[in-house]
């Protein structure tokens, strides 16, 4: 471009800016895209709340089968038949000590291997169930046998 066609006029022409539709989508596609953004977020933290909640659900039913586990090699438990129990805790609590999500621990007890033997084998089932922010249940089982002489 040489000086002279460097008029106001052409430089108008050139440098018009943006209509309104360009404006308009350009609107909606940020829209969109922070709409996307909001939703990944709350997924994540609501992901990560429940993986909270079911890594407290696991610590408390390890904690629970070494309870139990520790009765039986005590030899601190009923003698013969099964054995049942129901616990209810709280796994998360709010700032103020109120609980927000609590579930029930059991655990049953058999007995396995012969009554008239001096060594026994115990079959110890423990499970830990709650109800998750979408309303279903959400549950843990362990299974173990121990010997006891």
């Amino acid at each position: 471009m040489t000086l002279k066609n460097l008029t106001r006029a052409s430089i108008n022409k050139t440098l018009k800016g943006f209509t309104l539709i360009e404006l308009l989508i350009g609107a909606i596609i940020a829209s969109i895209a922070s709409i996307a953004i909001i939703y990944a977020v709350i997924y994540v933290q609501t992901r990560t709340y429940e993986l909270e909640v079911k890594d407290h659900a696991y610590e408390e039913l390890k904690n629970y089968t070494e309870f139990w586990k520790g009765k039986i090699a005590a030899n601190d438990i009923s003698a013969g038949g099964n054995l049942s129990d129901i616990k209810n805790i709280c796994l998360i609590k709010d700032d103020n000590g109120a609980c927000l999500h609590d579930a029930i621990l059991s655990s049953t007890i058999i007995l396995i291997g012969p009554t008239g033997s001096s060594a026994q084998r115990h079959g110890l089932k423990t499970k830990i169930v709650w109800e998750n922010r979408s309303g279903t249940n959400q549950e843990i089982e362990f299974y173990i046998e121990q010997m006891v002489f």
